[in-house]
């Protein structure tokens, strides 16, 4: 009898953390520049797809401020699109929440992701 191999890949996502890059004339008002964000562990399997939220609050005080772009350049993972659509405006004091729908890495992978939010 033979030995099955099914050639299956596993992520097992440990947590997230969270970089803000702020490239404006101020800074800060997201938080810290690195951030560890506390989230559920998760599997999928290599190349499956998954959802993560990002809740952002703006402590500005008097200015706009836009999120430009969100990714996770982690081990081969992909965003494909998030929602509300990107760049977003924040007013002072507001917060948003934003849904990414991210597509896993076809290797394994096992540990905390990497999320980089570019502001303006």
């Amino acid at each position: 009898m033979g030995v099955f191999l099914c050639g299956c890949t596993s992520v097992d996502v440990a947590g997230a953390n969270m970089n803000v890059i702020y490239t404006g004339a101020t800074s800060g008002y997201l938080g810290p520049t690195s951030q560890s964000i506390s989230k559920n562990d998760f599997k999928v399997s290599g190349g499956g797809e998954f959802t993560e939220t990002l809740t952002l609050r703006s402590s500005a005080l008097l200015l706009t401020h836009s999120i430009n772009s969100i990714s996770i350049p982690t081990g081969g993972f992909i965003v494909e699109s998030v929602t509300p659509q990107l760049p977003y405006s924040f007013s002072p004091g507001s917060s948003m929440m934003f849904t990414l729908k991210v597509k896993a890495p076809d290797q394994n992978f096992d540990g905390p992701i990497n999320i980089v939010v570019t502001t303006s």
